[in-house]
């Protein structure tokens, strides 16, 4: 499997998250932040996001000896997608696609040992 890093910063989400109907929060006097501070006219007044995936290798890899029946072996060599799942609500709380990984992260995938099954 290629390595995957991939980082995306989607800047200010303020207008979008007040036409989303954030409007109180974004509003002197009205945000209601008591459980943060006492100050009444505590708000928020920007809103980023940015993201961070890494995939990489374990420290080691595993033999033919330490397969268990639950091994898959899976070949990675055309666009695919990926998810970042939270098991306990089954919900995907990350998605991407690769579509076209940097050529060094190909070329690590392409030499590394293969082990059949």
């Amino acid at each position: 499997m290629p390595r995957i890093n991939v980082k995306q910063t989607h800047g200010n989400l303020t207008k979008a998250l007040f036409n989303l109907g954030l409007v109180d929060l974004f509003t002197p006097g009205y945000a209601n932040l008591f459980g943060i501070s006492n100050f009444g006219w505590l708000h928020v007044t920007n809103v980023t996001h940015a993201a961070s995936v890494e995939v990489r290798e374990g420290p080691g890899t595993s033999s033919s000896s330490d397969k268990t029946d639950n091994d898959i072996s899976v070949i990675l060599d055309r666009p695919f997608l990926w998810f970042v799942m939270d098991n306990v609500a089954g919900l995907a709380i990350a998605m991407g696609k690769m579509v076209k990984p940097s050529e060094e992260s190909w070329a690590d995938y392409a030499n590394a040992p293969r082990h059949s099954s």
